[in-house]
């Protein structure tokens, strides 16, 4: 259970999440929620600002490409 108080902040864009990780303390990005409130709960993980970046377009889908650092294209 995190414990302390969270800044919310949701983003629309790459640029935008940086800036938010930037100006905040202890940031975490969220994609999710689940690893977050499992770290905070097992670890002691501290979170000050979560910074929501699932309204990012680029982020919502991958691919395989051919010129990716892996073997298999991912």
């Amino acid at each position: 259970m995190i414990v302390t108080p969270v800044t919310y902040q949701r983003v629309f864009s790459a640029e935008e999440a940086v800036a938010a990780w930037t100006a905040g303390k202890d940031s975490r990005y969220l994609a999710g929620s689940t690893e977050i409130v499992t770290m905070a709960d097992k670890s002691g993980y501290t979170v000050n600002t979560l910074i929501d970046i699932k309204a990012i377009p680029e982020l919502r889908h991958a691919e395989r490409r051919p010129d990716a650092a892996g073997t298999d294209g991912w």
